[in-house]
């Protein structure tokens, strides 16, 4: 499952994940404030629901820096769920960098064409 928003310049990226039979859920953005409404909320939302639908735990992959996703990112692990940050190394909330002392975690940094960014796993 795929949640984002509709900016028009990552279409391609939103077709591209659809195609590899990814769910995708796009959300407008605010006519007035032009911020994302509803995709945190659908991001939460589906997580809970895979680690509800699941009886095996598996791998989510937050592809953000957001804070606001540490607690289900909490519950995800203490479900025994493998949780992977993807997000550029200066958007990395230190919410989010917090789970080291909680759970621990390997990290690692990459350059690429888009940026430098970061990528934790956490795991139980």
């Amino acid at each position: 499952m795929a949640v984002g928003s509709v900016p028009p310049e990552l279409h391609q990226i939103w077709s591209s994940l659809g195609s590899v039979g990814l769910i995708v859920d796009l959300q407008e953005r605010g006519a007035e404030s032009g911020k994302e409404q509803g995709v945190d909320a659908g991001l939460r939302l589906e997580m809970m629901t895979s680690v509800l639908d699941r009886d095996v735990p598996a791998v989510a992959v937050l592809l953000t820096g957001d804070g606001g996703f540490r607690e289900f990112a909490d519950r995800m692990i203490a479900k025994q769920w493998g949780v992977e940050v993807l997000s550029f190394s200066n958007g990395l909330s230190r919410n989010l960098r917090g789970i080291y002392k909680a759970h621990g975690a390997a990290a690692s940094s990459s350059n690429s064409m888009i940026g430098t960014t970061r990528s934790l796993t956490f795991r139980m």
